[in-house]
């Protein structure tokens, strides 16, 4: 569910486009239209800030991947939001709190396929240097995430995915169970 938003970044442009999104140097997560991120590993795509859209009356950034997820993404307070179905099934993902200790774990209970999952979130590390093709990342935030499938009150799969946002950037790294996919190239506007 959360593959569709993967989002990093790259030039030194940091003029936003939009007077109410945050200064994309400042971001863990830039959401300037235009910005465009590639990645590797499990899956090859490229995901690219296309606008904004207003749903609920809440402004969102859209992000759309080359493999043809579509995601909605938000940042308010420092907290980052992202949908993953369209509206009117629409639900809101806290996805990352950049401005949280390390430690602070938030949690959301969603549908997917028709079983419900409960995800919880736990900002692990911050001011790391991460190394993701060569080359080294300063002031990154490392997210856990479990997902738990929950099937007649009962808890069974989990899985625990590792995400790696730098500053100015965005999503660097992200490791699951299966292999990881890991940022190639990227253009910050």
């Amino acid at each position: 569910m959360v593959f569709s938003v993967l989002l990093a970044a790259c030039s030194d442009s940091s003029t936003p486009t939009d007077p109410a999104t945050p200064n994309s140097q400042e971001s863990y997560f830039p959401l300037t239209k235009g910005s465009t991120w590639m990645y590797n590993g499990l899956v090859t795509y490229t995901a690219t800030m296309e606008g904004d859209t207003i749903v609920g009356g809440k402004t969102y950034q859209i992000s759309r991947g080359s493999t043809g997820g579509t995601s909605l993404v938000r940042k308010e307070s420092g907290n980052y939001y992202q949908t993953l179905i369209t509206p009117p099934n629409f639900t809101e993902i806290p996805m990352l709190k950049e401005n949280a200790p390390e430690g602070t774990s938030w949690e959301y209970d969603g549908v997917a396929n028709s079983t419900l999952n409960h995800y919880v979130y736990v900002l692990e590390k911050r001011d790391l240097k991460y190394t993701v093709n060569g080359k080294e990342y300063s002031d990154v935030i490392k997210v856990n995430l479990k997902d738990t499938l929950k099937i007649s009150g009962i808890s069974i799969n989990s899985q625990s995915v590792d995400y790696y946002y730098a500053k100015g950037v965005g999503l660097i790294e992200f490791i699951t169970p299966k292999g990881k996919i890991s940022l190639v190239s990227y253009s910050i506007k």
